[in-house]
């Protein structure tokens, strides 16, 4: 649960992560459970991220846009976890600004399970 407060939001988590077997059986393998509380600071304190986000918008949309895309096709999703060792998240955030589309393309569907 998310509450919006004056001052920030709260993050309130009660979640049990299973591990899903192939033979049909779930079995638990943790607990989440706690709140968390964020506090909104001041905008001069998020100088980088707002660099950062004014730089890399664009890219960043290319790869919202794919996996839309990839959504749009109401099909299950199976994910690989790592393509030559490495996760998504690696090459996304090794990306350029710069980055054609058919390049961010071509990496989430290396990741997309036919």
């Amino acid at each position: 649960m998310h509450e919006i407060t004056k001052d920030g939001w709260i993050h309130d988590q009660d979640n049990v992560k299973i591990l899903r077997k192939e033979n049909g059986k779930d079995v638990m393998i943790a607990k989440e459970k706690g709140t968390d509380y964020y506090r909104k600071v001041a905008d001069s304190k998020c100088l980088a991220g707002q660099k950062y986000w004014k730089e890399n918008a664009a890219m960043w949309k290319n790869v919202r846009d794919k996996w839309q895309t990839v959504f749009n096709r109401k099909m299950d999703l199976n994910l690989e976890n790592r393509v030559n060792k490495k996760p998504l998240y690696s090459y996304l955030f090794d990306l350029k600004a710069d980055t054609p589309k058919a390049e961010t393309d071509k990496i989430i569907d290396s990741f997309v399970k036919s």
